[in-house]
């Protein structure tokens, strides 16, 4: 599947998120097109465990998922900041960042194979400048759908600092 462009992904976004919550929808968040198939570049990656649904890792470390309703939601899972604020756009940080669209396409990709309905990523600082291109900080929000249990959806969150050579193309994403 062909990537889609940043404008045209947040298109296709904008109209997965006006579906599940017309609250939501024309906020300024990038959302990404989920692809369909198998994740895309790098198959070494593995996503940190904070984006990833909740399971016995995000026990261990001592994370605590409540399930509880959200209206225009359903009943979610996720913690208690996290849905305390899924309402809210993700916030955007000052400075510039291009590491967002690359990161967020990696995440999208990992995620989809998950079951994510939704993933939004936003600008959460300033890039710096390395000797292979730049890193920078990136907030996400991820929807998964789920069907077990009393939960439809559980949402996940957390800030990812990603790292793009000097053409944009993603190094590597860690917590």
């Amino acid at each position: 599947m062909k990537a889609l462009g940043s404008r045209a992904a947040c298109v296709l976004g904008a109209a997965i998120a006006a579906t599940l919550s017309p609250a939501l929808a024309g906020d300024n968040t990038t959302f990404a097109a989920l692809p369909q198939t198998g994740r895309s570049g790098d198959t070494t990656w593995n996503m940190p465990w904070q984006l990833t649904p909740a399971s016995q890792a995000s026990v261990a470390q001592g994370e605590n998922t409540i399930v509880s309703y959200v209206p225009g939601y359903g009943f979610m899972r996720g913690t208690m900041q996290a849905l305390r604020f899924i309402y809210t756009p993700l916030p955007v940080g000052r400075g510039r960042n291009e590491t967002v669209d690359a990161c967020q396409t990696v995440v999208a990709s990992a995620a989809a194979a998950l079951g994510a309905v939704r993933v939004e990523a936003s600008s959460a600082g300033p890039q710096t400048r390395t000797p292979e291109g730049y890193v920078a900080p990136v907030a996400f929000r991820i929807l998964y759908a789920r069907n077990t249990g009393s939960e439809n959806l559980e949402v996940r969150a957390g800030v990812l600092s990603c790292k793009v050579d000097r053409a944009g193309k993603i190094l590597d994403a860690t917590a």
